[in-house]
């Protein structure tokens, strides 16, 4: 997509101020001393910034939801090739359930917030404030791709926990379920040996002192 966006914002410059200032000193007589203070001088100013983004990946299935996928990224998209039927010999693959119009938004969305990113580092001066970035997208393209992703889900108690991997890059990432109640056994097993190490430490040593003296 490209991005063509009309901004306006508030710029601000620093610049510093010698002051002069009375303080009591650690004899505790006043003194006069200086200081040198950053002051900010704001203007208004607006402009354009246009930008092309690509490359963003949209998960295409429904049972694999764009926040999950994103823990896998990235995939090497250098490495696409044209598609051929036999790639999938012997393979189950998915088709996509996600539209291309809903994938479009979710793109849409993430490259608006890369845009007002790219156009607040794109502004001059030391800071800004109020900075309004209006914008719309044209040059929409969009592929398909068949990526390799594996998935295995397992409920547990009710609740569904995945675990991905990258067939790409090797990349993993997943939940487990969490017994509190073992890793409190376990932290109070660790706090209770380190009190034993304690102890046996303080034993032995006053055992030591009591025969040197």
């Amino acid at each position: 997509m490209l991005a063509q966006s009309n901004w306006s914002a508030r710029i601000g410059e620093y610049w510093y101020k010698t002051e002069t200032y009375t303080t009591t000193d650690s004899k505790g007589k006043r003194v006069t001393r200086t200081r040198r203070v950053r002051k900010t001088e704001w203007w208004p100013l607006s402009g354009r910034h246009h930008q092309y983004y690509s490359g963003y990946l949209v998960s295409g299935s429904k049972g694999l939801p764009q926040q999950q996928a994103e823990r896998i990224k990235p995939f090497q998209l250098p490495a696409l090739k044209r598609y051929e039927p036999y790639f999938l010999a012997g393979w189950l693959s998915e088709e996509y359930s996600v539209q291309r119009a809903d994938a479009l938004q979710v793109c849409q969305h993430e490259f608006y917030r890369r845009e007002q990113s790219n156009t607040a580092a794109f502004l001059p001066g030391d800071t800004y404030s109020n900075l309004d970035v209006r914008t719309t997208f044209s040059h929409i393209n969009s592929d398909l791709c068949l990526l390799p992703v594996y998935l295995l889900s397992y409920r547990y108690r009710d609740k569904l926990y995945r675990f991905m991997v990258n067939g790409q890059t090797g990349r993993v990432a997943g939940d487990k379920p969490l017994s509190w109640w073992r890793i409190g056994v376990f932290i109070g097993i660790i706090v209770a040996l380190i009190a034993i190490i304690v102890l046996i430490f303080l034993l032995v040593g006053g055992g030591l002192a009591a025969l040197e003296g």
